[in-house]
């Protein structure tokens, strides 16, 4: 049963949990980067306490202090935004994920978020707190002293931006994934115009209609009532049928003149009305379609999809060959009608039968309905038909083709969405962490920058050298998060259609927007450099 309700959605939980851990990491990567650079550039205040008698587990507990408050203050702001954005998030969210109308902050929540600011203050302030308690006195206090050289930047700080791009670089895979993915949803085409029809399944009581012979006549009478309301032009009824699922599931089946290599032979099986292909719009290659003339006394009947026919007989017409089905006896196979694709872009239809309605009724059946007005106004008219042909009858699951599409988007551009926002934020860190060690690194080298420029070194050279150090982090993050990404993206997997998790083209593309975005951050504060004042520079020497 558990596995029942959630299994479908277990991955796809699982890779947002993964999601969410990875925006942290970043998150606390960004944090310590600028603790870092707050530490550096308090050095010489650290090194004046610990001269005038300051112990540093004092110095360690006042930062240890700041940084918890700066995390607790962080985490109460996140839980303001968490509720405001809590409704958007739900709206969004697809009705068929489970207990999903559970989903509120409570205190559970409530105490998650405490706990993990108070974790993430610990994480992210314990390295620079323990650093900065220690601090050399006597360099620290020098009149010439620079706090911040670019080594120690690239030694902590540049290890910890080369995490941000990294992890940012797996995120903004999943959400290139998720992306071309939900683009390639938007082009299924099922083969039929989706507009005008309306679809509902409804249900006729096996005590007051016992037998097959009153069920017939009941759905008989259904479809000449609803055929006769206004603006309907056509009506047809199913076991299953294009996304709103149902059948009798896929069986084995004994063909004569299939090609026996081909054994076992298995098609997915189906019955429908007369009315049904027409209704939907779906294309006769071949035979003919079931008629009114097909009932329970005639010669019984088949038709098959062009993937059955493709399969079992190579794309040569059926038409006139029988198979034996389970409980049907033997068929003849008068049509062939063209495929309906599974909404699952890539995936080639699957063989299917259908056999006529009325040569095995079902006392459960979703209705197809096409009209040339708007089908969800004609929703409430389709209820009174009912009722007029039986009190007991009723519309369930009533929705427009074009909502069954829409509902199947759902789920996949939720996931678009949520790892979308998700890489964004990543991606906005990542960058803030690129310009403010390399921003750091030029004000800390102010003084080789001015004797550089002395000696008599160009702007543009002193340009291409910070951008030089600056995407050589961007590479290395780089090169680490696609040996993540690649090693993650099977999780992907069920999230994805007819897209692969490593496909080549959206990594060169994240890296190509992750390459774009660094040379950015580092070209504000290269241009910076490229503009010291050696005499200022050199003023203290």
């Amino acid at each position: 049963l558990l596995d029942h309700v959630v299994g479908r959605v277990r991955p796809t939980l699982l890779v947002f949990l993964g999601a969410v851990a990875i925006l942290l990491l970043v998150s606390c990567a960004n944090v310590a980067n600028l603790l870092v650079a707050g530490a550096a550039a308090r050095e010489r205040e650290f090194a004046v306490r610990v001269a005038l008698g300051a112990r540093p587990r004092r110095l360690f507990r006042l930062l240890a202090v700041e940084s918890g408050l700066l995390a607790l203050i962080g985490g109460a702001i996140g839980i303001l935004a968490a509720a405001w954005a809590a409704d958007a998030l739900l709206a969004l969210m697809p009705s068929s994920l489970p207990r999903v109308d559970e989903v509120r902050l409570d205190a559970r929540v409530l105490g998650f978020a405490l706990l993990l600011s108070v974790v993430t203050a610990v994480a992210t302030g314990l390295a620079p707190a323990w650093r900065a308690s220690r601090p050399a006195i006597a360099e620290a206090i020098k009149e010439g002293h620079q706090p911040q050289t670019w080594r120690r930047a690239l030694g902590l700080r540049g290890g910890l931006v080369i995490v941000e791009v990294a992890l940012a670089f797996v995120l903004l895979v999943g959400a290139g994934l998720l992306t071309r993915s939900f683009v390639s949803l938007l082009r299924w085409d099922p083969g039929f115009e989706q507009r005008g029809i309306l679809t509902f399944w409804t249900y006729a009581s096996s005590g007051t209609y016992p037998d097959r012979a009153r069920v017939t006549a009941l759905f008989d009478r259904v479809e000449a009532a609803l055929r006769a309301m206004p603006a309907v032009s056509a009506v047809g009824m199913t076991s299953a049928g294009p996304l709103f699922g149902g059948g009798d599931g896929a069986a084995e089946f004994t063909l004569e003149g299939g090609d026996a290599a081909q054994a076992p032979f298995v098609a997915d099986w189906f019955n429908v009305t007369p009315g049904y292909f027409p209704t939907l719009g779906i294309a006769l290659r071949a035979g003919r379609l079931p008629a009114e003339s097909d009932h329970a006394n005639a010669p019984p009947i088949a038709l098959v999809n062009e993937a059955f026919a493709l399969r079992y007989f190579g794309g040569a017409s059926p038409v006139g060959t029988r198979l034996r089905a389970r409980d049907r006896g033997i068929l003849e196979i008068v049509g062939v009608v063209a495929d309906v694709p599974p909404f699952e872009p890539g995936q080639p239809a699957r063989p299917e039968i259908y056999w006529p309605y009325r040569q095995s009724p079902r006392w459960a059946n979703y209705v197809v309905v096409r009209t040339s007005g708007d089908p969800a106004a004609l929703a409430p008219l389709v209820e009174k038909q009912l009722k007029l042909v039986d009190p007991d009858l009723a519309a369930s699951s009533v929705a427009t083709m074009e909502d069954l599409v829409d509902g199947e988007l759902k789920r996949p551009r939720f996931n678009m969405l949520l790892i979308g926002l998700f890489a964004a934020l990543a991606l906005t860190l990542a960058i803030v962490g690129v310009y403010g060690v390399i921003a750091a690194s030029v004000e800390g080298r102010r003084r080789e920058l001015g004797v550089r420029l002395a000696l008599g070194a160009s702007g543009g050279q002193l340009v291409g050298m910070v951008m030089r150090e600056g995407m050589l982090l961007a590479v290395i993050g780089l090169a680490i998060g696609a040996a993540v990404a690649l090693a993650v993206s099977r999780f992907a997997r069920a999230m994805l259609y007819s897209i692969q998790p490593t496909d080549a083209p959206t990594y060169l593309a994240i890296a190509l927007v992750l390459v774009l975005a660094t040379a950015v951050a580092t070209l504000i504060p290269a241009r910076r450099a490229s503009r010291v004042d050696p005499m200022i520079a050199l003023r203290s020497d």
